[in-house]
């Protein structure tokens, strides 16, 4: 009487009563199983953005968002705000209840970078000493803090100070490391010592 259907399509419904004659009346049942649209999109963490939105999108009306990720992570923001590397899952339902998935990763970046300082001795031969800083990591940027707060934005500085300097490098994904050398004095002056004498015929 109330048959279950599954297919789009135009039904024809036919009654036919005791005495033989029949009606019949048509029905259209419309099939809309058009997955939703979906873009997304992950993104990098660092140490200089250690928290990004994911990006989900939909040029489907009225659609709605979940998210899905690392540590039972759930969130129903269109962008949600993450601060842990891994792969998220974006599933969009529509309005006919069809849904479609889309998986994005977010990966870390937060290495440190590698550094190394050297120091030296000034002496009255040589009242200057060039500081020498290195770091294996590429586009790095260099920094030395020395005795008095003194700052010098360069990677191999000239000092004529004794005392202890901070060299800081800077990473292009944020992140710092330090190293520490010193600068010694050696301003002893030697031990003299002259006698004289007597000149005569």
């Amino acid at each position: 009487e109330n048959p279950l259907v599954s297919e789009g399509g135009d039904y024809t419904l036919v009654v036919t009563g005791s005495n033989g004659c029949t009606s019949e009346l048509m029905a259209t049942v419309v099939s809309d199983m058009t997955p939703p649209m979906i873009t997304a999109t992950g993104g990098e963490l660092t140490c200089l953005n250690n928290e990004i939105n994911l990006e989900g999108g939909s040029t489907t009306p009225d659609v709605t968002y979940t998210w899905i990720g690392p540590n039972g992570f759930n969130s129903n923001d269109q962008m949600p705000l993450i601060n842990e590397a891994g792969d998220y899952t974006l599933i969009i339902t529509g309005q006919n209840s069809c849904t479609s998935s889309m998986q994005v990763a977010v990966n870390s970046d937060m290495d440190l970078p590698d550094v190394s300082a050297q120091g030296g001795i000034l002496d009255c031969a040589d009242p200057n000493v060039d500081l020498a800083g290195s770091s294996n990591t590429m586009g790095v940027m260099y920094s030395w803090e020395g005795p008095g707060g003194v700052i010098y934005n360069e990677q191999n500085p000239q000092v004529t100070v004794s005392g202890e300097y901070t060299l800081t490098v800077l990473a292009p994904n944020g992140c710092s490391a330090t190293a520490i050398t010193m600068v010694d004095q050696d301003a002893d002056v030697p031990d003299a010592s002259a006698i004289g004498g007597t000149i005569d015929c």
